[in-house]
């Protein structure tokens, strides 16, 4: 699998943050509103070339958990960066101690989401 680069991108003339990275052809991609704002944000060493992070948020007033992983995994959620991971960390930090809702981005694999990228409303 390869990914084209990561892109980071702020727009203050729409007022949105988009974080993320380019995605294969063959991803199953959705997109989710969170709009009870963030539950929570972990980010965890899991192995010494893998680390997580998972957050969750209310939509719909439904509880949804978004992953991302670096390693080898088979999803494409499992293959990010470093750097991508540390950034969406950010991101997900500012939307939880703001309040803000974000759109998330993400690739479903098996029953799990996996963030592709996601969107911070101001």
């Amino acid at each position: 699998m390869k990914l084209k680069g990561i892109v980071l991108g702020i727009s203050c003339a729409v007022g949105l943050m988009v974080v993320g990275f380019a995605k294969p052809a063959s991803a199953t991609a959705g997109s989710l509103t969170c709009d009870g704002g963030m539950i929570y944000v972990d980010f965890q060493q899991m192995s010494p070339t893998n680390t997580r992070l998972q957050f969750g948020c209310w939509s719909g007033g439904v509880e949804k958990d978004f992953y991302s992983y670096t390693g080898s995994g088979s999803c494409t959620g499992d293959n990010v960066t470093l750097d991508t991971l540390k950034g969406f960390k950010a991101s997900a930090e500012s939307a939880l101690l703001s309040g803000k809702q974000i759109i998330v981005y993400y690739d479903l694999c098996g029953s799990s989401m996996y963030t592709s990228t996601f969107s911070l409303r101001r």
